[in-house]
């Protein structure tokens, strides 16, 4: 991914936020733009980002998929890019593990029900791993936290 680093220029001054994690002129979070490195509120970052990939000639289905963290509010680029995923969508219907497909797994329609597989991935590497329904995949993460104390219990 190295022309994603090329250097680009803010188009002005108030664009710019410090390493610190605040705005030079409001104090709002930040976030590195993955194409120039360059540090912008959260609030300018996608129009930004959208610009450099422009000035790149990046198709967007190029870029590394972006995973929001929810439980500490940042990002991951996972090893698979938009338009890769997109193909293993098609070619993954149904969660990797129980081989159900999200209509079967959702008992109730509501707006939290799951539209579409969970993105399975390495914690610690951003490594893809598949697509897993809702259930799988907290079971997955549980299982994971808890590992060494199943096995120690399974083990007695």
């Amino acid at each position: 991914m190295e022309h994603f680093t090329d250097a680009l220029i803010a188009e002005s001054d108030s664009d710019i936020a410090s390493k610190d994690g605040s705005s030079t002129l409001t104090g709002e979070a930040t976030r590195c733009c993955r194409y120039c490195k360059q540090y912008f509120t959260k609030s300018q970052i996608g129009g930004h980002e959208a610009n450099c990939r422009k000035r790149l000639g990046i198709d967007p289905k190029d870029t590394p998929y972006r995973l929001y963290l929810k439980n500490n509010s940042s990002y991951i680029d996972l090893d698979i890019t938009y338009g890769e995923l997109e193909e293993y969508r098609q070619t993954h219907p149904v969660c990797e593990i129980c081989g159900k497909a999200v209509s079967e797994v959702t008992k109730w329609d509501s707006k939290f029900a799951a539209k579409n597989l969970c993105i399975d991935h390495d914690h610690n590497t951003g490594k893809f791993r598949g697509l897993l329904c809702q259930i799988c995949n907290r079971q997955l993460g549980w299982f994971e936290k808890n590992q060494e104390k199943i096995i120690e219990y399974l083990s007695r």
